[in-house]
């Protein structure tokens, strides 16, 4: 469960770096 969590959590950075990068 932790690790699902903490990949979600890692994708959600990702797509919050992508939008800045934007």
């Amino acid at each position: 469960m932790e690790a699902f969590q903490g990949k979600r959590f890692n994708t959600y950075l990702n797509y919050v770096e992508n939008v800045i990068l934007l």
